[in-house]
């Protein structure tokens, strides 16, 4: 029991002092759009997958961390009319065990891409849509949290009458 009011007792100076730390979501994280293809067919569905950049010795809580006191990475997708999203694929967290912690964590770092296929009606207006992801997750390092953060990148997309191909992009990450 001594244990564990260390621990939260720990978690809460952390977050009290974590504003004095000065590092922003663009510090700790950039997330960046990998669409499969420059333009979309009506009823067609696509790959999509956004990387997620983890500055150098920092991590991100995983999206399914193995303790509840701890705030999920959280990848939620805004769709334009008569387009929608599938839910988001996250990779395998990486176990990590830091001092503070009496068990091991779930965490990413480095680089990690988030999946998700996008989905256009047949009935979908032609013409750029604009998409987002907002990212919702708390950088910390070995020692401290920070604040939680989220971070919107939108996407515009060009929907195209069905039966057209848009030109391939990113391959390297779906042709895997």
């Amino acid at each position: 029991m001594r244990k564990l009011i260390c621990a939260v007792l720990t978690v809460l100076v952390v977050l009290c002092c974590a504003p004095v730390a000065k590092a922003g979501a663009s510090e700790v994280l950039e997330a960046k759009w990998l669409p499969s293809a420059e333009s979309f067919a009506q009823g067609g569905a696509y790959p999509m997958a956004i990387r997620l950049s983890i500055a150098p010795g920092m991590h991100i809580n995983a999206n399914q961390p193995n303790d509840p006191n701890l705030i999920p990475t959280r990848v939620e997708l805004v769709a334009a009319k008569g387009l929608s999203w599938a839910a988001p694929g996250f990779p395998q967290a990486k176990r990590i065990k830091l001092g503070f912690a009496e068990k091991h964590l779930l965490v990413f770092d480095g680089a990690v891409l988030v999946r998700a296929t996008l989905t256009v009606a047949p009935q979908a207006k032609l013409g750029r849509h604009q998409l987002s992801a907002r990212i919702h997750y708390q950088g910390c390092n070995n020692d401290m949290c920070l604040m939680p953060e989220t971070q919107e990148i939108p996407l515009f997309v060009e929907v195209t009458a069905a039966g057209h191909k848009g030109k391939p992009l990113h391959q390297e990450v779906f042709a895997r």
